[in-house]
């Protein structure tokens, strides 16, 4: 035989063997799945899914009930609600809350109060400026006035500290009347004193802090011959605007980018008289 016959009969047997070897390999895994030694992925509808799913904000997803492992039964989050004990579906944010009166937990991530309501003593109770009146109490800050939970204690007349809610931190008698120390946000939802606030939860409703006045932080030059509405309003126009700085006697109007608590070094004190000056600082969400 000449060598390029030879060299064909190598080629040949070469081409047998690998078709032996393969044709063996296809055999033993079949044997083995067979026998459950490798798996497939599991396809969808045989994953092994939770019985209880946290996260109900997503309405197109509904929660399987499982059987043996694998998902027999789905049903909708709005049913489920019905069997989770004291709980209740919110048409308005698609998901289960907690029912007024029923226990929650201010670090549930699964059961919250609605967008109503806060946690407080593991009682849902209604946020400052929520209806109110029947048995769904409002926040302890706020008291049900005219159908609406009210903020109770600013600006009511004081001779001393302790007589303004002294639960809340940061409040203070000012001037005779119950207030945020001067720098303090007043949080509107929850009536309470902050020392911080996000630029988007600022709102155009303002403390008075009457003869408390900041020396720097001007966002622009003074602004002279202006009515305090007027320079309240200016103010509002400006999100970088924190602080309005009003002095009546000359008209004058000064616009901060933040707020001074006394123990800023560019705080210029909080004893002048009434009518002279005052500070008005924005309020939080």
């Amino acid at each position: 035989m000449d060598s390029t016959g030879s060299a064909r009969a190598r080629m040949v047997k070469m081409c047998l063997v690998i078709g032996i070897v393969l044709f063996a390999a296809a055999i033993i895994g079949i044997a083995l799945d067979h026998k459950g030694v490798l798996k497939r992925p599991k396809r969808d509808d045989e994953l092994e899914l939770p019985s209880w799913i946290p996260d109900f904000s997503v309405m197109s997803s509904p929660i399987c009930i499982l059987e043996s492992g694998k998902c027999k039964s789905t049903v909708k989050v709005k049913d489920m609600c019905a069997e989770v004990p004291g709980t209740t579906y919110d048409e308005n944010i698609k998901q289960c809350v907690v029912k007024f009166g029923a226990e929650c937990t201010l670090d549930a991530s699964d059961l919250q109060c609605d967008e109503h309501s806060v946690c407080h003593d593991k009682k849902c109770k209604l946020y400052a400026g929520e209806t109110c009146g029947g048995s769904i109490p409002c926040i302890p800050t706020t008291t049900c006035t005219s159908g609406t939970c009210t903020e109770s204690w600013l600006n009511t007349k004081c001779k001393q500290n302790s007589s303004c809610l002294p639960a809340v931190s940061r409040a203070m008698c000012f001037k005779d009347r119950c207030s945020c120390e001067p720098g303090f946000f007043v949080r509107i939802k929850t009536a309470i004193c902050t020392d911080a606030c996000d630029a988007k939860d600022l709102v155009n409703e303002y403390t008075e802090h009457p003869g408390a006045y900041i020396f720097a932080y001007n966002l622009q030059p003074v602004t002279v011959d202006i009515e305090k509405d007027e320079c309240l309003s200016k103010c509002s126009l400006l999100k970088e605007c924190v602080v309005a700085v009003y002095y009546f006697s000359t008209q004058r109007c000064f616009l901060k980018n933040r707020p001074a608590t006394q123990a800023d070094p560019y705080s210029r004190g909080y004893d002048m008289p009434i009518g002279y000056v005052s500070m008005f600082q924005k309020k939080c969400a």
